[in-house]
């Protein structure tokens, strides 16, 4: 990290889901976050410290983008953050 302007480091892929949802969103109000029905425990409790903070959560179906464009249809929200898994851990599906 020599010679960087600025970085941020987490001792664990949990501690890094709680942290950066938490800083994508700086204040929730006005802030609509989409999270898949399967993703991982980490990335749900990231969700609902982002809940506390003011934003909306909505969960969609599992891997069906048809739901996931219906919610972003409906969110008039400021900013839109849609949150998944690149691998499902329990299953072992693909995003």
């Amino acid at each position: 990290l020599k010679g960087a302007q600025a970085c941020l480091l987490f001792p664990s892929g949990y501690a890094a889901n709680l942290g950066v949802l938490q800083c994508l969103g700086g204040d929730f109000r006005g802030v609509d976050l989409f999270s898949d029905a399967l993703n991982h425990a980490s990335i749900v409790d990231g969700t609902r410290l982002a809940a506390r903070a003011g934003a909306r959560v909505h969960v969609y179906r599992h891997a069906d983008p048809a739901h996931l464009d219906e919610l972003l249809g409906s969110s008039e929200a400021r900013l839109k953050l849609v949150v998944t898994d690149s691998v499902f851990s329990m299953d072992g599906d693909v995003a």
